[in-house]
């Protein structure tokens, strides 16, 4: 008869030296034979050790390894063998780490959405999200909250386009504030109209977004190559600036008085403005339905064919500025998703409209990465 020395270990990578872990539970397994110990079993042993005595020489064995919060490093919480003499180590091997894979959505349309960073609550820990790559976390086992602390421009807005739009709540199917203002084919072209959208380099606005999730709101200022959007997400007010001459993305938290800067290769594709819903549509293909005088301004309503015809996007385009203040898309299966457009401004915004406010802590999340450790573990 032999004995099996179990010595559990702690370690997150491969580099790091093991630790003792104490107060495990081992499982011994011979056939039918089942024995339970846990570390400290014995007089004079480490508090990392436990023995089974009594075990036939030649005989095959699986040690097998258990505490809670923790889980076998790379798999070695078990290890199966044959006792070939009168006494035999073992060591498991453990880890509190463990892997958590953040990808952000889109509320709206449940699209993956990129240049999301998330922050681990309390920990300081942020990464960036692409549909490609989620933001992985190595962490203790726990309970943790995932916050989005930078959104490139505004998640609300994901998605929100023509042709890209899921089955939302039906909204009502006749807008409000809306009278009859005149018969379709009188005015001048839709291509003539769509132009003058296209012609504007300065606004801002308010909107109004209803889905299937809720109804969520807030502003936007746009002037040349810049973007300011200013929304409630989970609860908190976020303010994101783009500058498409600098290729960054900022985004502030009034309350914390703190910022957040990453870099940005282009202007996301989900973010869409009102001239971005008439600036992908081709003018031909636009049917006029009617004019109607809706939210106190003169609009034409247009029926647009959405992704592959299988959806109907309607628009209420104004005629003074050939921009959309209201967008209805439905979907085959009948659902309804709203987009409302609300004291929209057109013209030259003040200089300070895409600066943040003097004393602002900036944190720029590209530099914070560069620093960070790379290697198995390396957060």
């Amino acid at each position: 008869m032999g004995s099996i020395h179990v010595y559990c270990y702690h370690l997150d990578n491969e580099d790091a030296p093991p630790l003792p872990l104490n107060e495990t539970a081992v499982t011994y397994r011979s056939g039918s034979n089942v024995r339970y110990q846990g570390t400290s079993w014995g007089d004079g042993n480490p508090q990392n050790e436990t023995v089974f005595e009594n075990v036939p020489i030649g005989s095959v064995f699986t040690i097998t390894g258990t505490k809670g919060g923790y889980a076998g490093f790379n798999g070695r919480d078990s290890y199966t063998g044959t006792l070939m003499g009168r006494q035999q180590p073992v060591s498991p091997d453990f880890t509190n780490l463990g892997n958590i894979a953040v990808t952000a959505k889109s509320q709206a349309t449940g699209a993956t959405l990129s240049g999301v960073a998330v922050e681990v609550a309390g920990r300081g820990l942020q990464k960036v999200s692409t549909p490609e790559n989620p933001a992985t976390f190595t962490l203790p086992s726990g309970e943790y909250t995932f916050l989005p602390v930078l959104i490139m421009l505004c998640l609300v807005l994901a998605g929100c386009g023509a042709g890209q739009q899921s089955a939302g709540q039906q909204a009502e199917d006749q807008p409000p504030d809306l009278e009859k203002a005149g018969q379709p084919g009188k005015e001048g072209s839709v291509a003539d109209l769509f132009a003058k959208g296209q012609q504007v380099s300065g606004m801002s606005y308010e909107y109004i977004l209803t889905t299937a999730s809720g109804v969520m709101k807030g502003k936007v200022w746009l002037q040349g190559n810049r973007i300011k959007t200013d929304a409630d997400v989970a609860g908190q007010r976020m303010i994101s600036f783009f500058d498409g001459e600098t290729n960054t993305v900022v985004t502030y938290y009034p309350d914390r008085n703190k910022a957040v800067k990453l870099s940005a290769d282009k202007q996301p594709k989900t973010v869409l403005t009102p001239g971005e819903y008439t600036g992908g549509v081709d003018p031909g293909k636009a049917k006029v339905l009617e004019t109607v005088v809706y939210d106190g301004v003169r609009c034409r309503v247009l029926a647009v064919s959405g992704a592959g015809d299988h959806e109907e996007v309607r628009m209420w385009v104004r005629e003074d500025y050939g921009l959309p203040v209201r967008v209805e898309v439905t979907s085959a299966a009948g659902g309804k998703t709203v987009m409302e457009y609300k004291n929209l401004q057109v013209g030259p915004l003040p200089p300070d409209t895409f600066t943040l406010p003097p004393g602002v802590e900036v944190t720029d999340i590209n530099k914070m990465m560069e620093q960070l450790p790379s290697g198995p573990g390396g957060q």
